[in-house]
């Protein structure tokens, strides 16, 4: 099958066997690759009820669709299982060479079933599969893991987890080599359960293309495309650190666990990295390079070399927990990448714990001595240890802030900033309400900023007062009349002749489209969201694989996963209660900044909901999909799971 490795593999660690079997045509054509192979094998190999950490749970890695190919940024991979965070679909998607290692080695998916009794590891490649004893690296850091597999197997690509996800912290990552992660819902968790320490993977085969001119002639439309967007330019200069001033300016920081009072800001601005940038870093074909790689010859900081550039953990570590150093910033972010754990999560537990500390709901007794006082490194230096080998406090900050406060009690739910159990990322939705906050909300992950974003969002152009359906678009008809986006679509999304987008059909729209770049393999950044759609996928693809698929096939697609994903949550316990922001947001106003004064409003809110879930189809009262619209994507089996379990909206 042209574009395609060709093959599952399927690994019972419990049994320890493996098993292969050839990619479906059929599975192709529907779900495309990456997070859509990831999401239909999830729902058919795991019930939603199991225990996350049971070896019921299955961990799968999908590859890209178009991932081995030279399609601009096609570099994706997409790991999923039910998180042990939120108990619901877990799912995270990164990039470098994983992926394209997996697929030269034969491979378009991998799931991994049971658990072995020993530490183990796996070794994959063109020549086949190994599972090899991990004894000699259980309890190692992630570098050191890396470095230990790399001299028994030589240049392998190897994904693996730390400590934290040996010890059990539920939102462990999964590290892509030293210095990338699959970092959301807990993945690394799951690993850890099963006693898999690293999967090395390396291929030497090749991808057969249906159309090789054809697919030349789109990646380099599709390039053009990619580098003309206006955000090309900073993400070349700065990476997307570019947008850390704008949501200064905003007033959307994540100020002392969304506390939203001042802080010194300013060495934590975009120019600061310029000072120690020594080069870029690129994921495969990719023609933007948004990584940096910085380097520091002197002071406190002198000898740390890392990639750097991340907008994710200079808010978490700089604005949530309040340091104010780019540097100190880096040295947090690379602890977690050596202990495996995610840095969105991680930060909001530590801020959770000093907003406790400073309103006297623990003290030092509750610290092992440690004062938790915002800004002071060592200290969050200090606690990130305690949660990644569970110590003191740390044993139940691993647990996620939604348990942590039913444990520690005293009042700390109300600073538990998570949605459906999963730590909220960096944006404070009172500073800047949005398509982009809209979507933390309707994420079927929970709590996080990365699967749903408007293709026009611009940061200086805000919704009306008091509004919660609509936003202020600000690009012209040029732009809207240019985007990748059905002519009937367009007129339900954009209102008031292009002045405003419909927040909850601008999210449809970007969750479909999203869900679609990662089943493809295609990066998510400003760039490529702002100009890559349907049509030029579609183009895309069937020049890879020989099939015809329509744009509105390819739109379908994305739709199709997003719904499946949803019946997994719906099987899991997920309720139309669960779409809210914590009581933070609705009650406390922002106590300074641009948009001091402002709250959410509960009932705007609720109102973007409903209309929310009637433009998916789904029944508004309860969320769930109906069974008009499963069947309308071909999703006839998860109507049929929904109805067996009492779930189902007729």
């Amino acid at each position: 099958m042209y574009g395609y490795g060709g093959k599952i593999l399927v690994i019972d660690l419990t049994k320890g066997e493996v098993a292969e079997k050839p990619t479906d045509e059929e599975l192709a054509k529907a779900f495309l690759g990456g997070v859509g192979f990831t999401t239909k094998l999830l729902f058919d190999y795991v019930d939603p009820q199991v225990d996350p950490l049971s070896p019921e749970n299955v961990l799968i890695f999908g590859v890209g669709a178009l991932v081995g190919t030279c399609v601009p940024t096609a570099a994706r991979t997409e790991a999923t299982a039910k998180s042990p965070i939120t108990g619901l679909f877990g799912t995270s998607n990164s990039g470098r060479h994983f992926g394209l290692m997996l697929k030269l080695a034969g491979y378009d998916a991998l799931v991994i079933k049971g658990a072995s009794e020993k530490p183990v590891y796996l070794k994959i490649d063109s020549g086949g599969v190994e599972i090899r004893d991990a004894k000699g690296i259980w309890g190692l850091n992630t570098w050191e893991a890396i470095d230990a597999i790399r001299r028994e197997v030589g240049g392998y690509e190897v994904a693996c987890i730390g400590p934290a996800a040996e010890n059990g912290v539920l939102y462990a990552c999964i590290q892509n080599g030293k210095h990338d992660a699959w970092g959301r819902t807990g993945l690394g968790a799951v690993m850890g359960s099963k006693k898999l320490k690293a999967v090395a993977v390396r291929g030497d085969g090749e991808i057969e293309i249906a159309d090789p001119e054809k697919l030349l002639e789109a990646s380099l439309e599709a390039r053009e495309r990619i580098l003309s967007h206006p955000a090309a330019r900073f993400l070349k200069t700065y990476g997307i650190l570019f947008a850390s001033d704008l949501f200064y300016q905003e007033g959307s920081l994540p100020i002392k666990n969304f506390q939203g009072v001042e802080i010194n800001w300013e060495k934590c601005l975009r120019d600061e990295i310029l000072k120690y940038k020594t080069g870029d870093l690129a994921c495969t074909n990719c023609p933007i390079a948004c990584a940096k790689w910085i380097r520091v010859e002197e002071g406190e900081f002198a000898g740390l070399s890392t990639k750097s550039g991340e907008i994710t953990s200079v808010l978490e570590w700089g604005a949530k927990c309040g340091l104010a150093n780019l540097l100190a910033v880096a040295k947090a972010a690379d602890m977690c990448h050596k202990l495996g754990m995610d840095w969105c999560s991680s930060a909001g537990a530590i801020a959770f714990a000093f907003e406790l500390f400073q309103r006297g709901i623990i003290s030092e007794k509750d610290t092992d001595g440690l004062k938790l006082e915002w800004g002071d490194e060592e200290a969050v230096y200090k606690m990130i240890e305690m949660i990644a080998y569970r110590r003191g406090l740390g044993d139940k900050l691993a647990l996620g802030v939604k348990r942590a406060a039913e444990a520690i009690g005293k009042g700390s739910e109300r600073y538990a900033m998570h949605i459906k159990g999963l730590e909220i990322g960096f944006r404070d939705p009172r500073g800047r309400w949005g398509v982009w906050c809209f979507g933390y909300l309707t994420n079927t992950r929970g709590g996080d900023s990365l699967r749903c974003r408007s293709p026009v969002e611009l940061y200086k152009i805000y919704a009306p007062p008091e509004e919660f359906i609509k936003e202020g678009c600000g690009v012209s008809q040029r732009v809207i009349d240019r985007l990748d986006m059905p002519d009937e679509f367009k007129q339900q999304a954009f209102l008031e002749g292009g002045q405003y987008v419909s927040i909850p059909h601008m999210a449809v729209w970007s969750e479909n489209l999203i869900a679609l770049l990662n089943a493809v393999g295609m990066c998510i950044r400003p760039a490529p969201l702002g100009v890559i759609g349907p049509k030029m996928v579609s183009k895309l693809y069937n020049a890879v694989t020989g099939f015809n698929l329509s744009p509105q096939q390819m739109a379908e697609a994305g739709e199709r996963i997003w719904n499946l994903q949803k019946a997994f949550n719906v099987l899991a316990g997920e309720k139309r209660e669960d779409y809210r922001w914590p009581d933070r947001f609705y009650e406390e106003p922002l106590p300074a900044g641009p948009k001091a004064g402002r709250v959410l409003m509960r009932e705007g809110v609720e109102a973007a909901l409903t209309l929310y879930f009637e433009c998916r189809g789904w029944d508004p009262s309860t969320s769930v999909p109906t069974k008009q619209k499963l069947q309308q994507l071909g999703l006839d089996y998860a109507y049929e799971k929904l109805k067996a379990a009492g779930k189902a909206v007729d």
